[in-house]
């Protein structure tokens, strides 16, 4: 299980186990996407479950499968194109680039732009929709794409902006318009259409965002600042 540093009890889900936890990782390392043995130690000690049932601990177990399962897959793509942004800049882009077209045709079977990663999420994302609506994983879907957007943006900005345009590419890059939907699937809600046009609600979220924004950045400076 990680060390995680904090000040208060963390609420965890009832449904967290290390069995949970193993299915979890065992169906990850089914795809074969983890070629060194140094990654799969990294999986296993980072317990991307864990972190699941602390992000979003109100799911039912089924839930609590399915959020873990993406999580691990978006997190570790992510770090994949990370690694591969100083060797290969032009596979990265083209990559992300793809993996969009498949977030908007909510990973449609046989019909994948980006085949290594696409078929693992096509699974959770089979799984989401039997229990949620359609205009909820469309919402989803949208909102990993102005993820993925400003992913694809970050690849070809000049680092030398300033705060303002900083803080726009920012909060695209920060995803947490993705946890504001992960969150409604854990809480079994779906938020009324009216409600997410509502100026208090938006700006509540709006809020959200500047607030991971800074909390990422803060922790993330000494690596940012190359171990300073």
């Amino acid at each position: 299980m990680p060390s995680i540093r904090r000040r208060y009890p963390l609420r965890c889900s009832g449904h967290y186990g290390p069995e949970l936890a193993d299915r979890v990782d065992r169906w990850f390392l089914s795809w074969n996407l983890l070629p060194e043995a140094a990654d799969l130690v990294a999986l296993r000690e980072t317990n991307f479950t864990y972190l699941a049932a602390l992000c979003w601990p109100a799911g039912d177990r089924r839930t609590l499968f399915d959020l873990a399962r993406l999580a691990i897959c978006l997190t570790r793509r992510d770090s994949e194109w990370d690694a591969g942004r100083a060797g290969d800049p032009a596979a990265v882009r083209a990559s992300i680039a793809a993996s969009i077209t498949d977030t908007r045709a909510h990973y449609e079977p046989m019909a994948f732009h980006e085949p290594r990663w696409a078929p693992p999420i096509a699974s959770v994302w089979s799984s989401l929709a039997r229990h949620c609506s359609p205009a909820l994983m469309a919402r989803l879907a949208d909102a990993i794409v102005g993820y993925l957007s400003a992913c694809l943006a970050s690849c070809r900005r000049n680092d030398a902006v300033d705060v303002p345009a900083y803080l726009t590419h920012r909060r695209g890059t920060v995803a947490q318009r993705v946890d504001h939907v992960l969150t409604e699937i854990s809480l079994g809600i779906e938020l009324p259409k009216e409600w997410l046009t509502h100026p208090l609600l938006t700006r509540l979220l709006d809020i959200d965002v500047d607030r991971t924004v800074l909390l990422q950045d803060v922790l993330s400076l000494r690596k940012g600042a190359g171990g300073r």
